[in-house]
């Protein structure tokens, strides 16, 4: 690791020497060759001759090539990821540039006392001490939630965890990462580490084992920066703003291997009341279920049903380490991989950009970095010691479950990530023990409960890609899950329509044909009339085949099966499945095993969207495949 880290310092020297005296000012001399060039121009223009065109044709070159430097710069500055090669527009750029660091940067704020400081050096003071104390060690004595812990992992899980990684997976691992993610303290992104992987794969592979055997990180591998990110406007307390890890490539090199290793037996680990970050687990799942159990909440039982959101305050920054270790030894990881995990955590080393400058540095004691790829799964292997016990508490008494009559299956909770949601009886009795149970998770884990655009700077082909694929995918969770009024699809189509042309423009097509496939002379644009339709076959498909937790819950809530009428009590998402089923009938059906079938060709969920984007009903187009046989979803 120190062989790496000190050819990359004398490298990134090299750089800086290098970018001063060979590209100088980069801005300057786009502007200089576009003056030179237009005067060469001129003069060929009354002078024709062979060598004014070498010359022009030289300039030329050299304008695009400085062009490119120019907007490359600026693209990296403002680290927007949905925009493509092509639409080259450095002024959009710079004005994300521009305004981000307007946004991020702390003129004033509000100290813990309630003082208003203005002056710099107070600022850094103030959040320097208010970061320190977040991440500060918490002593706990509490082992009620890590009693309820299985012992899981197998010899061969820990081998297959521990074992030295080849150069195949540290290269699988350095394409996995993000390429365009804002760069560490060492200025070396993931774009340098693929574009030199065959100059630098064995010193990375090297580094990657010596950490693989336990050998300590250096400090200057280990060193983050923290960038404090608002999460409101005017933002005016340090609470206001969210601290983002920007660490080192090679150092989120370790933590990629070790979370893919890990993520291939988290299914195993992790109950299915949580739905963040396990493979083979989506949200629209989690959602779906707890709105069938919104659905039943005034259902009359003694105490009266209970549901209630939990909102975790720094849920990442405030984890205990010492909490985290023994749910890993719990779990049955082995000392050699818990010692790796105890490297990664306590070699850190922070130091805050506020202004443009650094703070002093400081080693944290708890907590997880935000944007670390090992950090999400940490934090749901910390969370599942709270799912075992609260599970374990309403199956011994202690704690009453809610109540849906005699079809269901009981659900203590929902979890996605750190978004949890308890469902519990009201009664008094009950809420006190549930108060003691959040309060004794607050103290062994550390966790605290909260009790308390740019359409002028871009081209037209620019604000197609955002809409292609920003603006198109923000109802996708919802589509998955509810079905919007027609009135609300149309409102987004019309808002992405008038965005696409422009509000005061003529719109030359309309946004039927837009939604066509390129194929058919259409932009590729998805039709959320259309995705609806096969989110509604994709929960259809679900309810039948899948064995997820809320398949299982619907099977068991109505088990008179699809085929009934719904009943005025039933709950939506029940009747859209019947409304869905109606309409499968005529093109689909199920084999014994609840598999899908049709009669010409196999098709995907992802090929029933595909159809859906054509022209015309989505059942339309399903009716092609009257006559197949082995339909898969």
């Amino acid at each position: 690791m120190r062989g790496l880290g000190y050819k990359l310092r004398k490298l990134g020297k090299t750089l800086h020497t290098w970018n001063k005296s060979i590209f100088g000012n980069i801005f300057n001399m786009v502007n200089s060759l576009e003056g030179e060039l237009k005067d060469i121009e001129a003069q060929f223009d009354t002078h024709p001759t062979p060598e004014l065109r070498t010359i022009m044709q030289e300039t030329k070159a050299k304008l695009i090539q400085a062009t490119q430097q120019d907007y490359s710069y600026w693209k990296q500055k403002a680290n927007i990821k949905w925009t493509k090669e092509g639409d080259a527009n450095t002024s959009f750029f710079h004005a994300t540039v521009k305004q981000r660091r307007s946004q991020q940067k702390i003129t004033s704020l509000k100290s813990k006392e309630g003082k208003w400081l203005h002056n710099q050096e107070e600022i850094h003071e103030e959040i320097l001490n208010h970061y320190r104390t977040l991440f500060m060690y918490k002593e706990s004595h509490n082992d009620r939630f890590t009693a309820n812990i299985p012992n899981l992992i197998t010899d061969l899980d820990n081998t297959n965890l521990t074992s030295l990684p080849d150069e195949a997976e540290v290269k699988k691992a350095v394409w996995a990462l993000s390429a365009d993610s804002a760069a560490g303290p060492d200025g070396f992104n993931g774009q340098f580490y693929k574009t030199c992987w065959e100059l630098i794969k064995v010193d990375c592979t090297k580094a990657v084992q010596e950490f693989f055997l336990g050998i300590s990180i250096p400090r200057n591998c280990a060193q983050s920066t923290l960038i404090l990110v608002p999460k409101k406007e005017n933002s005016q307390t340090c609470e206001d703003f969210r601290p983002i890890c920007l660490s080192n490539f090679c150092c989120k090199l370790f933590s990629k291997i070790l979370a893919q290793r890990i993520g291939a037996i988290l299914p195993n680990l992790i109950s299915q009341e949580q739905g963040g970050f396990v493979k083979g687990r989506v949200i629209h799942d989690q959602v779906l279920l707890a709105q069938e159990l919104f659905h039943g909440l005034d259902y009359k039982t003694r105490g009266g049903n209970l549901a209630i959101k939990l909102d975790m305050s720094k849920a990442f920054d405030r984890i205990s380490w010492k909490f985290l270790l023994t749910v890993l030894d719990k779990f049955g990881f082995n000392r050699h991989f818990t010692t790796l995990v105890q490297n990664l955590l306590q070699s850190s080393f922070f130091t805050i950009l506020i202004n443009g400058h650094h703070t002093k540095g400081f080693i944290p004691q708890r907590g997880l970095k935000q944007g670390d790829p090992l950090s999400p799964l940490l934090f749901i292997l910390v969370s599942e010691a709270f799912s075992r016990t609260i599970k374990m508490e309403t199956e011994n008494g202690s704690l009453s479950p809610y109540y849906l009559g005699r079809h269901y299956i009981p659900i203590t909770h929902l979890a996605f990530a750190d978004d949890l949601i308890l469902f519990t009886k009201g009664d008094s009795h009950n809420i006190s023990n549930i108060k003691q149970l959040l309060s004794d998770y607050e103290d062994c884990s550390g966790q605290q409960i909260n009790r308390g655009w740019y359409h002028k700077l871009l081209s037209q082909s620019g604000r197609l890609t955002l809409i292609k694929h920003v603006l198109n995918t923000l109802p996708l969770h919802m589509l998955g899950c509810s079905k919007l009024p027609k009135s609300i699809i149309n409102c987004l189509h019309s808002k992405m329509n008038n965005f696409l042309w422009g509000q005061d423009k003529y719109h030359w097509s309309s946004w039927e044909k837009l939604c066509y496939p390129q194929d058919e002379g259409g932009l590729g644009i998805t039709n959320l009339n259309t995705l609806q339709q096969a989110y509604g076959f994709k929960m259809w498909w679900t309810y039948n085949q899948n064995n997820s937790l809320w398949a299982k819950f619907m099977r068991a809530r109505y088990p008179r099966g699809l085929n009934i009428a719904p009943k005025i009590t039933d709950s939506v998402y029940w009747k859209r499945l019947i409304e869905v089923d109606n309409l499968a009938d005529n093109h689909l059906s199920l084999d014994n095993q609840g598999r899908g079938t049709a009669r010409k060709q196999p098709i995907t969920f992802s090929r029933i969207v595909h159809l859906a984007n054509k022209s015309g009903p989505i059942l339309k187009r399903l009716s092609q495949f009257a006559g197949t046989q082995a339909m898969e979803f």
